[in-house]
Parts: structure tokens; C-alpha cells; sequence
């Protein structure tokens, strides 16, 4: 069943039972005052009765229960009943079948009571005289009401009524509710494997379909960057990678050709460690890159000194090229060391900050790095790490943290892409920001702002 019949038939169902309860409350309520009237009414001829015949010349104990040659003394179309303390019938307006002793106990017991006399309803009331002298009165009536009888076929077509109206209404109000629907299920027909840059139109409404709309082109953004990173991840191994290892190959092949002396050997193993190296490095950040954006394994916070990091760093920084140079500016550092403990993933924040301060060194042409360490306006901690690379332009910046994009002014240093995509998405684990401004014209700061203490997950 499709989910606009089960909306319209939900939607119908709900309309005819709410109806139908509504009505019948109508029906019922205005049943019992109805009935009550004719209760009522049927007390007030008994009293009048009664009164009529005590005031008469004939008195009670002269006057004949009925003749058939006379007319009766009310014309009324109900009969009234008139019994004395000794359960004796007195007056009748018409024949009657004496009413049993135990239902005229209960009427003198209770004062009022209401009984069915075979399709009839009668009213018993127990009526003292000013001389103490006790009667029962019963007074019997059939009740027909045609108001009641049009109310009822009013209610009836009431009822048929609406439910059309409801069952109509349903239907266009679930095909109204199911239109953007079609929509996005049309948009996403469109969508094709080789072009995940397509998006579904999101309304303004703010309702769960537009919630909807969004949450699947989340999912889009985050398809789109598993297929450019495979698709940069081959394009890198098919080039950038092929090279090194080709490089290898041939200078074994070379070197083992003949015998050569210890020197020789040394001269060649020097550039085959340096482009393993270059490889294993590669491929470390391409792990840590699939690992975080797959969601492998759960990242875990604590506690980390910013300050403790940095100068891990700068103590390894020149294992990794002796001429490379780290500055680190200590004279805005926080009077109160605590201010610069992070709620972070070590390994992770380490990694990024290792990347930016690397990449400072590598492409400033003195090969240095310039780190400083202070505190913003709400004294969250702030790390700066600057360089005199080439500025990056306003363009630029929103690409060099895709996967495998460099940039055509450093195609002649030896890089993979993966550094700066790498450190994009560790801040963005993290909840922290990383912004890129230019300085005196020449050179970038990158600008780590940890004012967030609330890690999110991908």
C-alpha cells in the first residue's frame, strides 16, 4: 500500500470515528433531555390529574375507575394511574393491568420511580395530602418524539456527508504532503555515478523533509569526498608514487649489475632511503586519512598540554631535515599553563601541527617556521605557525585541503596533497578551527584557534 492511500485512510478513519463519536454524544445527549421531558411531562399530567379529581364533586371514593359510556375526565392521551395506601387501584383513565404490589413499594420507598411497562414508560410518585393521607400516582406513556426521529436522519446524513468531505480532503492533503517527496526522489534520479556534485533543492519550510533533503546531501558531500579521494588516491599511486618505486627499481638494478665498492653503495642507498621514506610517509597519512574518514575505530579525548606538543615537535623537526629550522615565540605564552590543556586526541593534534609546522619549513624559502603561542579575547589558547612561502590566494585556500591537490607553484617540491586535507579533517574532529591569512605580503599564517571544548564524530 502505497503511503498516500495509508495517509488518506488513516486520515478518513480518524475524520469517521472522531465523527461518529461527536454525533452519537449529540444524539444521546439530546435523547436524555428529551426523555427527561417527557418525564416530566408525564409527572406534571399525573399532579394535574390527581388535583382535578380532588377538587371534583365526585370525590374518590364515588368516582367509577372507567365507564365505557363515558368520556373520561382528561383527554389525554396517556393513561394515569391512582392507588390508594392499601394498594388498591381507585382510578384509571383507561383499563390497566393491575401494576405488581413489589413496584409499588419502591415508589413509596423512594418517593419517585421511574419502570417499563411492556412498550411503554411509566413515571410512580408517592403524593401525601394535606391530611396526611398517602396515594400513588403512575403515569404511562409511549415515548415517540419526532424531533428525535429528525435528528436522527440529520446526524445520518451529516455523518455520509462528511466523510466525503474528509476522504476528498485527505486525499489532496496527502498528495500536498507527498509533492516534495517526488521531488527529491526525482532529483535523485538524476544523480549519476560519475557526477556526485548534484545536490537535492532544499525548501525554506524547516519541516522533516527539508530535515531530510539535508541529511542526504550530508550524505552526498561525504560520498563525494570517498570517490575524490579514491580517484586522487589512484591518480597519486599511478604517478606520484609509480615514480619513487620505479626510481628504486632501476638504481637496484643498476648498482647490481657489477660489483661496486662500499661508497658506491652508500651513494646509492642514500636517495632510495629518502624516497622510501617519502613513500612510508605517504602512505602513514593516507592510513590516518581513511581511518578517521571511514570512523574505523572510535577516536579517544583527554587532557593534552598544546605547549608540551610544540615542543615535541621542535625537538624532532630536525631529524626530519637538518636544515630545517623551527622559531617558536615564547613571549606572549599564558601566565597559567593550564589554559593551553586541550580536551584533544594527542596522536591527531600532533599529526596536524607536525604537517603545518613541516610544510612551513618546506616551502619557506629559508626553510623556516615561525610558531607562536598565546591566548584570544575568552583566553582560549592559539597557536599561529607562519611561513615566507608564496601567499596562497583567496582561491586557493578553500582547495589546498582537498585530498592530493598542490598547488602549480610548488610542483617542484616533493609533496603528496594529503598533508593539509589531513589536518582539515583532524580540526574538524576535534570541533577547532584552522584559518589561513597573509603576512607583510609574503608568507601565511596558519591560525589554530582551540575555543571549543566539545569533540564531534564524522
Amino acid at each position: 500500500m502505497q503511503i498516500k492511500t495509508k495517509l488518506t485512510l488513516t486520515y478518513f478513519l480518524v475524520t469517521a470515528g472522531l465523527l461518529l463519536l461527536v454525533l452519537v454524544l449529540i444524539y444521546v445527549s439530546f435523547k436524555d433531555q428529551m426523555e427527561k421531558q417527557f418525564y416530566l411531562s408525564l409527572r406534571t399530567n399525573a399532579l394535574m390529574t390527581f388535583s382535578m379529581l380532588e377538587k371534583s364533586d365526585y370525590g374518590f371514593d364515588n368516582v367509577s375507575l372507567y365507564e365505557a359510556d363515558e368520556k373520561p375526565l382528561l383527554n389525554i392521551k396517556d393513561n394515569i394511574l391512582i392507588y390508594n395506601d392499601q394498594r388498591q387501584l381507585i382510578f384509571a383513565f383507561m383499563p390497566e393491568p393491575t401494576v405488581d404490589n413489589a413496584i409499588i413499594d419502591m415508589i413509596r420507598k423512594d418517593g419517585e420511580y421511574k419502570f417499563p411497562i411492556g412498550d411503554f414508560k411509566a413515571i410512580g410518585i408517592r403524593y401525601k395530602t394535606p391530611v396526611n393521607k398517602e396515594f400513588v400516582l403512575i403515569a404511562k406513556g409511549k415515548f415517540i418524539s419526532e424531533e428525535l426521529i429528525s435528528l436522527q436522519r440529520i446526524l445520518i446524513w451529516i455523518f455520509f456527508i462528511v466523510l466525503f468531505i474528509s476522504a476528498v480532503a485527505g486525499y489532496f492533503n496527502a498528495r500536498s504532503a507527498l509533492m516534495p517527496i517526488h521531488a527529491i526522489m526525482k532529483d535523485i534520479s538524476t544523480i549519476r555515478p560519475d557526477d556526485l556534485s548534484a545536490r537535492l533543492k532544499v525548501g525554506s519550510n524547516q519541516d522533516e523533509i527539508t530535515h531530510l533533503a539535508e541529511a542526504f546531501n550530508a550524505l552526498l558531500f561525504r560520498i563525494e569526498d570517498a570517490f575524490n579521494l579514491q580517484k586522487g588516491f589512484l591518480s597519486y599511486i599511478s604517478h606520484e608514487v609509480r615514480n619513487p618505486v620505479a626510481s628504486i627499481i632501476s638504481r637496484i638494478e643498476v648498482h647490481t649489475m657489477k660489483e661496486r665498492t662500499l661508497e658506491e653503495y652508500k651513494s646509492c642507498l642514500e636517495p632510495i632511503l629518502s624516497d622510501a621514506r617519502e613513500i612510508e610517509q605517504t602512505a602513514m597519512q593516507l592510513m590516518q586519512l581513511t581511518r578517521i574518514t571511514a570512523g574505523a575505530e572510535p577516536i579517544v579525548f583527554a587532557p593534552v598540554r598544546l605547549d608540551q606538543i610544540v615542543w615535541d615537535i621542535y625537538g624532532k623537526i630536525k631529524q626530519i631535515n637538518p636544515k630545517y629550522t623551527v622559531q617558536i615565540d615564547a613571549e606572549n605564552f599564558p601566565d597559567d599553563p593550564d589554559v593551553l590543556v586541550i580536551n584533544a586526541n594527542e596522536i591527531l593534534i600532533k599529526t596536524a601541527m607536525s604537517n603545518l609546522i613541516e610544510n612551513a619549513c618546506k616551502y619557506s624559502k629559508n626553510h623556516t617556521a615561525s610558531v607562536r603561542i598565546y591566548t584570544d579575547e575568552n583566553r582560549k589558547p592559539v597557536i599561529d605557525i607562519a611561513d615566507n612561502a608564496t601567499l596562497i590566494s583567496d582561491e586557493e585556500k578553500s582547495l589546498i585541503f582537498k585530498p592530493f591537490y598542490r598547488r602549480s607553484t610548488d610542483k617542484n617540491i616533493k609533496g603528496s596533497g594529503i598533508g593539509l586535507s589531513l589536518v582539515a579533517l583532524i580540526m574538524k574532529v576535534h570541533n577547532y578551527r584552522l584559518n589561513i591569512l597573509g603576512h607583510g605580503g609574503s608568507g601565511n599564517i596558519f591560525t589554530l584557534t582551540f575555543s571549543s571544548d566539545q569533540p564531534i564524530n564524522l
